[in-house]
């Protein structure tokens, strides 16, 4: 049986194809890489709970309500149910 034909560009070699290897979050150089590892076992945890962890807090920040006053992300949530900004007093003016 004979060999396809393939169709473009011949493939490179595995060391050429990219400029930084593969990790878990993606690309990453590795003077990057080396400091999240560095975090994550200072942190005496494996670098998939330390990095979730890092993620989680990052998202929960970033889905925070905003304070309609001030427009900061300040705002939280009573247990009665009602929203506080932590950064304003309410009338816009810093606490």
């Amino acid at each position: 049986m004979s060999k396809k034909k393939t169709i473009g560009r011949p493939p490179k070699a595995v060391g050429d194809k990219y400029e930084t290897p593969g990790r878990r979050l993606g690309r990453v150089d590795d003077d990057e890489w080396e400091r999240l590892q560095r975090a994550a076992e200072a942190s005496e945890m494996t670098f998939t709970a330390w990095a979730v962890g890092v993620l989680s807090r990052a998202a929960r920040r970033c889905l925070r309500p905003m304070c309609e006053t001030c427009g900061g992300t300040g705002r939280r949530e009573r247990d009665d149910g009602i929203y506080e900004c932590g950064m304003c007093d309410g009338t816009g003016k810093a606490k």
